[in-house]
């Protein structure tokens, strides 16, 4: 491990007796401990000392923002690489975890009926629930008029009672389809890549926080002390 610092000290223009330095570093050597923006860790076990380069705080930092505001493409991309089996779980685990539906479930397809999962909309402070049924669309084309007058039907062939239909498709729809749905005597809400990846975003699914916590130096603090 000597030769290995001596070597680092050297490469790094590190101006300290190596032998000294790893005398003055043995009773703290059980810890990782930092030098300058290296990062030391020894493993008396097997005698070998790790060294790591770890980014500066602020490095970090940016490197945090510069995720969090790239998140929406992240997870685009995440949707876009999955089959339209697991899109359908994907829908299924997305609208359970939304605040506003519950009892999500996909329907079999060999007795789908042109809906491929269904669930409640619910409103707690209205005190009002309503069955809806969804569509889901994973395909390179957008939906047409044609598809939504389609699902429109499904809906009303489904249901006796009243009820509202969702609609998700990948690639979007034209602007005669959006017309249909605007003018549905039932209610449907629509849903392309965007505002799906919008809505996760917005209800924590399928992603994480990251966080940065622990202490270091406050630089303003000591610099006003020493001024």
């Amino acid at each position: 491990m000597l030769v290995l610092l001596k070597k680092f000290c050297l490469k790094q223009k590190i101006k300290i007796d190596s032998g000294f330095l790893l005398e003055s570093w043995e009773p703290s050597l059980k810890n990782p401990f930092f030098l300058k923006n290296y990062l030391f860790t020894y493993n008396f076990i097997s005698d070998n000392l790790t060294i790591e380069i770890v980014p500066s705080l602020e490095l970090l930092t940016r490197s945090v923002e510069t995720y969090t505001l790239n998140i929406k493409k992240a997870i685009i991309d995440e949707i876009r690489s999955i089959s339209f089996r697991n899109f359908e779980l994907l829908l299924e685990e997305t609208f359970h975890k939304v605040p506003w539906t519950d009892n999500v479930h996909i329907n079999k397809h060999t007795r789908d009926g042109g809906i491929d999962f269904e669930g409640v909309f619910k409103n707690p402070k209205a005190g009002y629930e309503q069955k809806f049924f969804g569509q889901a669309k994973h395909t390179n084309s957008k939906v047409t008029s044609e598809d939504m007058r389609l699902f429109i039907g499904s809906i009303q062939t489904k249901s006796k009672q009243p009820a509202m239909g969702i609609y998700v498709s990948l690639s979007g729809y034209t602007t005669d389809a959006k017309q249909v749905a605007k003018n549905s005597p039932i209610h449907i809400i629509i849903y392309d890549i965007e505002a799906l990846a919008k809505m996760m975003i917005e209800h924590n699914i399928g992603i994480s926080n990251i966080r940065l916590e622990g202490k270091t130096i406050d630089t303003t603090f000591w610099r006003e002390i020493k001024q």
